[in-house]
């Protein structure tokens, strides 16, 4: 990175085990910042099988791994006999979000600490410039991302709503049979009883539909509001990373730390 930022003037042409839930910021006099935050809620159950990965995926997954550990050999290093609470897929998201506007050494040395796979390296003329293709390792984390989060969210909110109204009925249907019960009408308490049944197994049907846990990914892009970004850059992280379309304007050179905590409590919410 350079000029405390990711972008020089020059430069400008342009699973998944340990996570937690925040990246903060913490730029303090840089031009751009990126933030990536996963959410852990909690709901009912079904598992899915493994479904067949493109390459792309793969080779991320690797670098991601390798990545890992060499952080945490690092972060061990420096943090001798204390306990390590880390995220690296949230770190490794982010760096490659900003490797995309690196060019030159800048580049060069970012894929390398990212573990960029040498199916990701470039060949020709334009290589010493941009050493990477970095579309690989965009799909390969649009990938993850969308199989981390699971089922499209419209649907999600309608199989939540679903079992929200179903598990109103049930509790109508379980009022009414005690009701029934202590009137002693059994013939009505056999036909609710059914009922019972019916309710609990479209109960059933819908949980099935849903994961025990869910993960939530959201990623921002915050750059210095006076600094000219390429917006194909922009245009390329938002299609990969649904950053929300853009860029939020910020002041970095004269309110950073007024700007640091904006974005920390984009990323509580």
């Amino acid at each position: 990175m350079s000029q405390g930022g990711i972008l020089t003037n020059s430069e400008k042409k342009g699973y998944h085990t340990m996570i937690i839930p925040v990246i903060r910021a913490f730029v303090p006099s840089g031009v751009f910042t990126v933030t990536t935050s996963l959410a852990i809620l909690t709901v009912s159950s079904v598992s899915h099988a493994a479904e067949e990965k493109p390459a792309s995926v793969d080779t991320v997954v690797q670098a991601n791994s390798a990545f890992a550990f060499d952080l945490y050999q690092q972060l061990a290093k420096e943090n001798e006999g204390d306990n390590l609470f880390f995220s690296p897929y949230s770190v490794s998201g982010a760096l490659a979000m900003t490797a995309e506007g690196a060019r030159g050494e800048t580049a060069s040395e970012m894929g390398k600490v990212l573990r960029f796979p040498d199916a990701a390296k470039r060949s020709g003329a334009a290589a010493p410039m941009i050493p990477w293709d970095t579309s690989l390792i965009h799909r390969g984390m649009a990938t993850i991302n969308q199989q981390l989060m699971g089922e499209d969210p419209v649907v999600r909110a309608e199989i939540r709503a679903n079992i929200v109204e179903l598990r109103k009925a049930l509790e109508a249907v379980k009022a009414n049979m005690d009701q029934l019960n202590s009137e002693k009408k059994w013939e009505e308490w056999r036909a609710e009883r059914e009922k019972e049944r019916d309710a609990v197994a479209k109960l059933n049907a819908e949980l099935a539909k849903v994961d025990q846990h869910e993960i939530r990914v959201a990623n921002a892009l915050w750059g210095e509001q006076t600094y000219p970004f390429d917006p194909n850059y922009i245009r390329t992280i938002n299609k990969h990373y649904d950053t929300g379309g853009g860029l939020f304007p910020v002041d970095f050179k004269s309110n950073f730390e007024a700007e640091r905590r904006k974005i920390n409590r984009w990323v509580e919410e």
